[in-house]
C-alpha cells in the first residue's frame, strides 16, 4: 500500500469506550478501532517506561565506566557475623545513610582490616549508591571506583607514552569525581621510589582535600596506612575521616564464596 492509500484508510469517529464513554475513536487499515483517549494513555505510558530504561541503561553505563562492579552485592546482601552484629548493623546503617545523606563536604572514610572481610564489597556498594543519587542531581561526575595499582599503572604508561594522558591529568580527573574509592591501598601500587609514590597520592588527596570526600580500602593496619600513605597524604585525609576497623572474619568464607573441592 502507498502513502496515499494508507492515510485514505485513517478513520475518525464517535463511538462509546467503556473507560472514558462516547469520545473519538480512530482506525487504520485493518487494525482494531481504538479510543483515542485510550490510545494516548497507553502511549504515555510507553513513553514513560522507555524513559525509564534509557535513564537506567545511561546510569549503569556510567557506574562501569567508572569502575563500578554493577553486579556486585549490595548492603542488603550483607551477611551479618552473629559476633559482631551490633557493630556490623551500625555500620551498614551509617553507610546507607552516608550514600542518603551524601553531599561532597562528607567525611573520608577509610576501611581497613584482613583480606577477605568485606572491604571492596562495602566500598563498592557505596560507590553505587552514591552514583545512583548524585546521577539524579544531574551531577557530572558522581562517583569512581579505582585500585590503588591501577591509579599507579596509569600514571607509570604516562611516562612512556606520551600520547597518554599525564600524570597531572589523571590526577585532576579523579579529583573531579563526588565520591573516589580508592581500593587495595599498598597492594601493588608501588615503583620503587617511596619518595615519588608518596608524592603521587599526595598530590591526589591534596586535590580532594576539603572539597571532596575519598574512601580507602587497604589490608594495611591504621599505623601502616599512616606510613605508606607518608605525611603529606596522610595529615590531608585524616583531617575529616571516619576508620572503620573490618577486623571479622572473611566474608568470601563465611558466604561461601571461597571454596576448597578436591577430585
Amino acid at each position: 500500500m502507498d502513502l496515499q492509500a494508507f492515510r485514505d484508510s485513517f478513520k475518525k469517529f464517535i463511538a462509546t469506550c467503556p473507560i472514558h464513554g462516547e469520545t473519538s475513536f480512530s482506525k487504520i487499515m485493518d487494525f482494531p478501532e481504538r479510543c483515542d483517549l485510550c490510545a494516548a494513555e497507553q502511549k504515555r505510558i510507553d513513553d514513560e517506561r522507555q524513559a525509564k530504561q534509557t535513564y537506567r541503561e545511561r546510569m549503569l553505563s556510567g557506574m562501569a565506566s567508572c569502575g563500578i562492579n554493577i553486579n556486585a552485592k549490595g548492603f542488603d546482601a550483607w551477611e551479618i557475623d552473629e559476633t559482631q552484629r551490633k557493630r556490623q548493623e551500625a555500620l551498614l546503617a551509617n553507610l546507607k545513610k552516608y550514600a542518603t545523606d551524601f553531599h561532597t563536604g562528607m567525611p573520608n572514610l577509610l576501611f581497613y582490616g584482613g583480606t577477605g572481610a568485606g572491604k571492596t564489597m562495602l566500598s563498592n556498594a557505596l560507590a553505587r549508591a552514591v552514583y545512583q543519587s548524585q546521577f539524579k542531581k544531574n551531577s557530572l561526575c558522581p562517583a569512581k571506583f579505582i585500585r590503588s595499582s591501577e591509579f599507579v599503572e596509569r600514571c607509570k604508561e604516562s611516562w612512556s607514552d606520551k600520547s597518554k594522558p599525564t600524570q597531572n591529568m589523571i590526577i585532576a580527573r579523579l579529583a573531579s569525581f563526588d565520591l573516589l574509592v580508592i581500593d587495595d591501598l599498598g597492594d601493588g601500587d608501588t615503583t620503587g621510589n617511596q619518595l615519588s609514590d608518596r608524592s603521587r597520592l599526595g598530590g591526589l588527596i591534596d586535590a580532594r582535600y576539603q572539597q571532596k570526600p575519598t574512601v580507602i580500602t587497604t589490608n594495611l593496619s591504621y599505623e601502616e596506612t599512616k606510613t605508606f600513605m607518608g605525611d603529606r597524604a596522610w595529615d590531608r585525609f585524616q583531617q575529616n575521616l571516619i576508620h572503620i576497623k573490618c577486623d571479622w572474619s572473611s566474608y568470601r568464607q563465611k558466604a561461601g564464596v571461597a571454596k576448597i573441592g578436591g577430585w
